[in-house]
């Protein structure tokens, strides 16, 4: 039996292997469905379900939110069936070799020891993928670590592994995995527990570094966001001033051009005044 802790591990590390996406689809419906498209669209999908699609890439676990993509059906030009686009919100499972998954024993022989990965999915690890630490001790259907031997192997156990590879032919999905690499084995073992605690502080890390990354790039967006906004504002106010500048100037030079003809009548005036004042003068003399 595993620990709370130890399942609250598996189900951790599982976690990383499952993925929500947002999923479309093309069904053929038969035509008695025309009465009830969604039921025909559910029936298509439930099919689909436990089974490996290489369009999305993973096994599909579940489904919600579905829904048909526009209004017109296009018939199936050899079948009279109708194609049917859907989109809906998919959760896959979909394990990838290097990664570590937790699974449970269910078997245990000479050459290999079978595991079941969330009470559905096979994974199969056989003896030339488990490191030479481990012997297979037939007597008590365990494999047993000659370096430690309370680190065993039986039915029962949770055993973390390497996925080595994934077999995802059409009518079957199974994994290849390995207890190769250090840190695989029982989950309950302390190496096993080391290890699992430093790729979980080490998933941690990466998230906190990730969402971290994120808040960076995203007050950074803000910033240049608020700094295009500004230099915008600014500019504007630069070309409005200097508008206003070339506005005064024109002005200035309008006044000074309407300036001058009055100085020179002015001049004009003072010297016809001074004329007469001469001209008076001669008159008295």
């Amino acid at each position: 039996m595993a620990s709370t802790s130890g399942r609250a591990e598996l189900e951790e590390a599982n976690r990383d292997a499952l993925s929500t996406v947002a999923a479309r689809f093309t069904l053929h419906l038969h035509p008695s469905k025309t009465q009830d498209i969604m039921e025909g669209v559910r029936e298509q999908l439930n099919m689909g379900l436990m089974r490996y699609s290489e369009d999305l890439g993973g096994v599909l676990l579940a489904y919600r939110d579905e829904r048909v993509t526009g209004s017109v059906a296009r018939l199936h030009p050899y079948f009279p069936f109708l194609a049917v686009t859907v989109t809906a919100t998919a959760t896959l499972f979909c394990p990838r070799p290097g990664q570590r998954l937790v699974g449970r024993v269910v078997k245990v022989g000479s050459d290999y020891v079978g595991l079941l990965l969330l009470g559905v999915f096979n994974a199969a690890i056989g003896a030339d993928r488990i490191r030479r630490e481990f012997k297979c001790a037939p007597e008590s259907g365990s494999w047993v670590s000659l370096k430690d031997a309370t680190h065993r192997i039986t039915v029962g156990s949770y055993v973390r592994f390497a996925v080595d590879s994934v077999v995802d032919h059409t009518s079957l999905f199974s994994i290849v995995g390995s207890l190769l690499e250090p840190g695989t084995g029982h989950e309950n073992h302390r190496t096993v527990r080391a290890a699992a605690e430093a790729e979980a502080a080490e998933r941690a890390a990466k998230a906190k570094a990730a969402a971290q990354q994120q808040q960076r790039q995203q007050k950074q967006r803000q910033r240049d966001a608020n700094g295009v906004g500004d230099g915008g504002a600014g500019e504007e106010r630069k070309h409005k001033d200097k508008g206003k500048e070339r506005e005064k100037e024109k002005g200035k030079e309008r006044e000074g051009k309407k300036d001058k003809p009055k100085h020179k009548e002015k001049k004009r005036k003072s010297h016809g005044g001074e004329d007469s004042g001469k001209k008076k003068k001669k008159k008295s003399e």
